[in-house]
């Protein structure tokens, strides 16, 4: 509207309900299109800009951001890495103390052949596994549907 109609918007949540993300959904919204959460193995860790378990974001020096914190931000840590003084490194861009639990957040998936483990994101754009007994944070996903009216 340009700015010239003073509006509200309301979204409405009726029939929609919160759930937290499935371990697919991150690995695809990373790009990640051949990790399959069906197949994966607690071994099948990876770093978000890598794909890998070798970080790239802070050791790689043409890369000191990572495309992905908004992934991870708010996960707590501090605003900058000690050893290159670069924010958006390793806590997201957008940083708040961490309670106890919160510098990662769980997925709604278990690892392959192990119910006791499931994946999570944390605070380094890290996705690993841990066992479910850990005290870990969430993040709930809600889907919108988009109208044109």
């Amino acid at each position: 509207n340009n700015g010239t109609e003073n509006k509200t918007y309301t979204v409405s949540y009726n029939g929609m309900k919160a759930r937290l993300p499935e371990a697919q959904e991150i690995a695809n919204a990373v790009g990640y299109d051949t990790w399959d959460e069906d197949t994966a193995t607690f071994d099948k860790y990876f770093y978000f800009d890598s794909k890998s378990g070798t970080r790239k974001v802070g050791y790689d020096k043409t890369q000191t951001t990572s495309s992905y914190a908004w992934l991870f931000n708010n996960l707590g840590g501090t605003s900058t890495d000690a050893s290159s003084n670069s924010t958006c490194l390793y806590y997201g861009c957008t940083m708040a103390k961490a309670l106890s639990g919160e510098d990662a957040y769980w997925t709604s998936t278990s690892v392959a052949g192990i119910s006791s483990r499931a994946w999570l994101v944390d605070y380094d754009g890290f996705f690993h596994s841990n066992y479910v007994s850990y005290v870990f944070g969430v993040r709930p996903v809600i889907t919108l549907n988009s109208s044109n009216n």
